[in-house]
């Protein structure tokens, strides 16, 4: 039976998206996580997600209103954390400097490139981008991931032609962008559930309005 979450965390760095479960919440998963390893609650920081390009440099917690990404700055812990259903969530963290940051990628905002506007922000925060690294977390695949013909201009290289159907792989789309940009192959991870076929995960587009969202959070221990 899978755990109540799926954990990316590293020596420094906590990192998590919550499963499907019957006797909690996302949230009260996302909560009961942050006790067990001693993390303030009250440092929770998130966006009210609109599928844009926006990421947001933020040093306090709490909501900051519209955008679809996040970058702690400052010396306060911050609890970074966004809500996905399909979309993938894109951990970012560097390995020298205390930066760190969460995206909210669906095609709308990979369309826009967020992911790069994301790594500009972290250029300006003093990252290098040798010591940055990128997990993707649970997202639909391209096995499940239909889309109309007018997306392939959008995606080329990224869409997959089944017998007259296309499907959109965003993990390649968004890991290639990435490499483009000068980031090393052995710095980009992705996780290989697909939220469309795996029942214990979210999937908007299996479950339509019924569908609950996953959280994705990422803080230093």
């Amino acid at each position: 039976m899978k755990s109540n979450n799926i954990s990316f965390s590293t020596e420094k760095y906590l990192m998590f998206t919550t499963c499907f479960s019957k006797s909690k919440s996302s949230r009260d998963i996302l909560i009961d996580l942050l006790k067990k390893e001693n993390i303030n609650t009250q440092l929770l920081t998130d966006v009210n997600q609109i599928h844009s390009d926006k990421v947001l440099v933020v040093n306090k917690p709490g909501n900051h209103g519209d955008a679809d990404g996040l970058i702690k700055s400052g010396d306060k812990n911050l609890i970074l954390f966004i809500k996905t259903a399909d979309c993938v969530p894109i951990f970012i963290y560097d390995d020298v400097n205390n930066n760190y940051g969460i995206v909210h990628a669906g095609w709308r905002g990979a369309k826009k490139k967020i992911h790069l506007k994301a790594i500009d922000k972290f250029i300006d925060l003093g990252s290098d981008l040798n010591n940055l690294n990128f997990i993707m977390g649970p997202s639909i695949k391209p096995c499940c991931y239909e889309v109309g013909k007018e997306m392939v201009d959008d995606f080329k290289g990224s869409i997959v032609k089944k017998n007259n159907s296309y499907y959109l792989d965003l993990n390649k789309s968004i890991k290639v962008d990435l490499v483009k940009k000068g980031v090393g192959s052995n710095k980009i991870k992705i996780d290989n559930s697909c939220t469309f076929g795996d029942s214990t995960l979210h999937s908007y587009r299996r479950d339509k309005e019924s569908s609950g969202r996953m959280l994705s959070c990422i803080v230093v221990k």
